[in-house]
């Protein structure tokens, strides 16, 4: 039976298995059965399309701050900032309602996560800036000011910096970990990933 025609949304008909039961023992007594096995395999361009790409780009608009003066324009760094976080968060609820519930963490999982902790992170930074920016009763004086703008200055050049060289370097690890361990379906321990195989089995 050709299986490339056979398919449900967001998945694909792999392979198929039946197996007859020698013995089927309930409280009524003793069957014969057959069991069919299925094995899906999830369609993940959907999840690339609509999560994976857009997550990235809240996570780039989030660094749209470290280009912002934040001596003459501090509020919109982070506004921009908070936007990008209540953007990408409302975006993993929608997706989480559409997956089943699973007691252990999926691969999805660790890439939303990382997401949020690299937009959360450049919340800090901004706040980072602006508290050095902002001087107290002792640091009146021009040259205490002065080293206090230099300070964030060169924060914000080495957030530009390793803000993309981090997540650059955690999407290329999680590519070849995620999509290369998949090939077959299973990772290295031989467990199945929900996001990718999805086998079920049922008696008749």
């Amino acid at each position: 039976m050709d299986t490339a025609s056979l398919n449900i949304p967001h998945f694909r008909l792999v392979s198929y298995q039946t197996e007859s039961c020698n013995a089927s023992i309930t409280t009524t007594g003793s069957y014969s059965c057959l069991r069919a096995s299925f094995a899906f395999r999830r369609q993940v361009q959907h999840y690339i399309l609509s999560l994976y790409l857009p997550l990235a780009l809240f996570v780039i608009v989030s660094w749209v701050s470290f280009w912002i003066n934040p001596r003459t324009d501090g509020t919109s760094r982070t506004l921009v900032t908070l936007f990008s976080l209540l953007g990408a968060s409302a975006l993993i609820a929608y997706f989480s309602d559409q997956l089943p519930p699973v007691p252990y963490t999926r691969r999805l999982d660790v890439y939303t996560g990382a997401a949020l902790t690299f937009i959360f992170a450049a919340i800090l930074e901004s706040a980072a800036v602006n508290y050095l920016l902002s001087g107290t009763v002792h640091d009146d004086e021009a040259k205490g000011r002065f080293f206090r703008a230099m300070k964030s200055v060169r924060v914000d050049r080495i957030a530009r910096a390793a803000f993309p060289l981090a997540f650059l370097a955690f999407v290329i690890v999680y590519s070849c970990a995620t999509f290369t361990l998949t090939l077959d379906g299973s990772d290295s321990s031989g467990s199945e990933d929900s996001l990718f195989i999805v086998r079920k089995s049922s008696g008749l």
